[in-house]
């Protein structure tokens, strides 16, 4: 019996056709990948002042290896486009020990 790998079991758990979406990425040096990811685009409570306001915190997750040939050093120099939304990434975390990234985004326009 083979035990399946921990990169195994990301790709299927990554599976587009399953629950993922589609991200298209682009970048500088005529960068562009298509990679799967867990879209999120829940909002955070947010203090002005004295005032709690509800502020986007859109985000996406995605198996750490798919951002392979992304200078995440300049990745607020990519674009994404999920589901006919363009984003600029602002930030990426590595999270789960490193095999995977959250990727922070701002709509574009």
């Amino acid at each position: 019996m083979q035990i399946e790998t921990t990169e195994q079991r990301l790709t299927t758990f990554f599976r587009v056709e399953d629950f993922a979406d589609t991200c298209s990425l682009t970048g500088p040096d005529n960068f562009s990948a298509t990679i799967p990811v867990l879209m999120n685009a829940i909002t955070e409570a947010v203090a002005i002042g004295d005032t709690d306001i509800e502020a986007a915190a859109e985000h996406f997750v995605c198996n750490r290896a798919s951002l392979a040939g992304v200078d995440l050093r300049r990745c607020r120099q990519y674009s994404a486009a999920i589901e006919g939304v363009v984003y600029q990434l602002m930030r990426v975390s590595a999270i789960e020990d490193g095999k995977l990234s959250m990727v922070y985004l701002k709509k574009s326009g």
